[in-house]
């Protein structure tokens, strides 16, 4: 007779009890084991990262229904270079919001701004010649803008559930490989973003930054070759269609040339012999465009793409009052 599976006498239905056992030991024994990875991580310093997808989602929706709102957008040069804080003191009554993308253009995000019918404020977009060729539609789009507009994927969905972990959880947001060396030396340890996104450049030492300097040079140069093969006709098209859109809704644009410092000036000014030829192209439109290198000023940039942390400050406030005497901030 074939035993019943099902027929207690048999004792085959201890299986399933052994199996329910052993996925509440193996949750219980993981449970134990996160909240003692997480009680060792606080314990040496270290918080949650914080998710910048997050951030820049929550700072680009405030920036919609405001006609008061000014969005700093740009790469790193304005992650790094524009302080918000400063520049709302600079220009009181205003929301700054910085969007600034590191390693992206301003393109996109100004892209984006134009085509929201309810962003009524201000842009202040970087101005860089490096991000002048081709035009729209981008065939990469930052992240923080596809995760600005979901699309019903796994990938998506893994996304977002891997930023609500980095939110919570330091363990998930650090490599303790990687951080070992740190920990070790009793050396700084990386705090959480600010909530403005607003990041303070430390100056590295010259090893570092000769280094560094060395790759934004090697940037430049592929984006330059890039731009000759597009041109730049097309993109400027494009941004005149896209201030024309924010203003018909009250709103205004403002391009910043961003300061570049030593070896790296000069190459750039080598490779992007065009700058001011585009600059005057954007004037013509109606623009206000804002070039550091008509301040009187030296800015100091120690790995020369980057303002450290004081001179941001000073530029912001700069750049805040040439705005309003521009007639942007009324």
């Amino acid at each position: 007779m074939t035993p019943n599976p099902h027929d207690p006498r048999t004792g085959t239905t201890a299986r399933p009890a052994g199996w329910v056992t052993f996925v509440v030991k193996a949750a219980a024994f993981l449970a134990i084991a996160l909240v003692f990875t997480e009680t060792l991580w606080h314990s040496l310093g270290y918080l949650p990262a914080k998710s910048d997808l997050m951030q820049f989602a929550k700072l680009r929706q405030a920036a919609d229904g405001n006609p008061r709102a000014v969005a700093l957008v740009g790469s790193s040069r304005v992650r790094y270079g524009l302080n918000p804080l400063a520049l709302e003191r600079a220009v009181p009554g205003w929301r700054v919001l910085q969007l600034g993308i590191l390693g992206n253009s301003a393109m996109p995000v100004l892209e984006d701004l134009a085509q929201d019918p309810n962003f009524r404020g201000l842009a202040v977009c970087e101005f860089n010649p490096a991000h002048w060729g081709g035009g729209s539609p981008f065939p990469h789009p930052p992240e923080a803008l596809a995760y600005m507009h979901p699309k019903v994927s796994g990938a998506y969905l893994e996304t977002v559930l891997s930023e609500h972990f980095r939110e919570r959880f330091s363990f998930y947001s650090y490599n303790l490989f990687t951080e070992l060396p740190r920990i070790a030396q009793h050396k700084f340890i990386p705090q959480p973003e600010r909530p403005d996104r607003f990041e303070l450049s430390l100056d590295l030492g010259p090893t570092v930054n000769q280094h560094l300097i060395q790759g934004w040079e090697s940037a430049a140069l592929e984006a330059s070759e890039s731009v000759k093969r597009t041109g730049s006709a097309r993109i400027v098209r494009d941004v005149q269609g896209w201030v024309d859109r924010i203003r018909r809704r009250g709103g205004g644009v403002a391009f910043v040339r961003m300061p570049v410092d030593g070896r790296l000036r000069v190459f750039e000014d080598s490779v992007f012999p065009q700058t001011q030829s585009l600059i005057r192209e954007v004037r013509a439109l109606g623009v206000v465009v804002i070039d550091f290198a008509e301040m009187p000023e030296h800015f100091r940039c120690p790995d020369g793409s980057h303002l450290e942390a004081s001179e941001a400050d000073r530029f912001s406030r700069l750049v805040g009052q040439e705005l309003a005497a521009g007639g942007l901030f009324r």
